[in-house]
């Protein structure tokens, strides 16, 4: 005989339907009463409640993701900012025309995150021009010798062969971006970390470990952990570039990780598993920001 639980645990999905249409309806009703009990509507009570970051910003956006008005849930990502603003304002009946600008700011985070996976996944599903890329990072990291596409010099930094082609092939050209940048604006950086992993007892691939954090970093991204970071530290629309940063901080924290005791490479998988969990624990803190004003940049950019 199956109990009630176990039956549910079994045929959850034929209650996906019920959720879908009971949840909204649930959201709505809370919404009258928080206009009824407070006076103003959830919006003007999220943006006077909560000051600039991650908190404001995603509750708006987990609101309006919820609401049943078709022209603000899709509006979010379509319609021109000013004209949006002001749909939004009227639907929810908002009278103080001040909090425009904190909505504004928090309309144009969430926008820009969104903008962010787009470009980033265009790169991921770009193949990297080997040419460029691979020229940059040999006279980067690797200055006593005149470049080679095919060389055993690559393996001294971490690539699993005598080219890198094959390497960063699984994360495109992202994986080659983040790369790229960290190993020519922040040089010295990266050739500290590189001499790190060169330990004995400390040894990993420096340029494989930097593809395998371009693959967290994607899923961070993607799944929406970064918005933390991202809403806490940015009143505009982030780019690439700050994307490139949170890549080198994971960098400069994995080589930090990995030498906290000596490490068995055979188990590489499983150190980057918990190396991941840890930075989704940080993460996980609403005010959350990552201290990359610690990196020190090489190059004027």
């Amino acid at each position: 005989m199956c109990l009630p639980f176990e039956t549910f645990s079994r045929y959850w999905f034929m209650y996906l339907p019920f959720f879908s249409t009971v949840v909204p309806i649930i959201y709505k009703i809370y919404k009258w009463f928080v206009v009824l009990i407070y006076g103003h509507s959830e919006l003007e009570r999220i943006i006077m409640k909560n000051n600039f970051g991650f908190v404001r910003t995603i509750r708006i956006e987990r609101s309006f993701r919820l609401s049943d008005n078709v022209m603000v849930r899709d509006g979010l990502y379509t319609l021109p900012l000013p004209k949006y603003v002001a749909l939004v304002f009227r639907i929810e009946n908002v009278a103080n025309s001040m909090l425009s600008v904190d909505f504004k700011q928090s309309i144009i985070q969430i926008r820009g995150y969104r903008s962010l996976i787009v470009k980033a996944d265009a790169l991921k599903n770009l193949p990297f021009n080997t040419n460029r890329e691979t020229h940059m990072i040999w006279n980067s990291m690797i200055v006593d010798e005149p470049f080679s596409l095919k060389s055993r010099r690559w393996s001294d930094i971490g690539f699993q062969g005598s080219s890198p082609v094959t390497d960063f092939r699984g994360m495109g050209a992202l994986g080659a971006e983040n790369f790229r940048y960290f190993v020519k604006y922040y040089n010295e950086l990266a050739l500290s970390i590189l001499s790190s992993s060169l330990r004995p007892q400390h040894w990993y691939p420096f340029a494989i470990v930097g593809i395998n954090l371009t693959s967290l970093l994607w899923r961070l991204l993607q799944d929406g952990t970064l918005k933390t970071h991202f809403y806490n530290s940015l009143k505009g629309t982030p780019k690439l570039v700050h994307l490139h940063l949170v890549y080198i901080y994971l960098f400069v924290k994995f080589d930090e990780f990995w030498n906290q005791q000596p490490r068995d490479v055979m188990q590489f998988n499983v150190y980057l598993d918990k190396f991941e969990e840890a930075i989704r624990k940080q993460m996980g803190d609403e005010n959350s920001m990552l201290p990359l004003h610690v990196l020190k940049c090489d190059v004027t950019q």
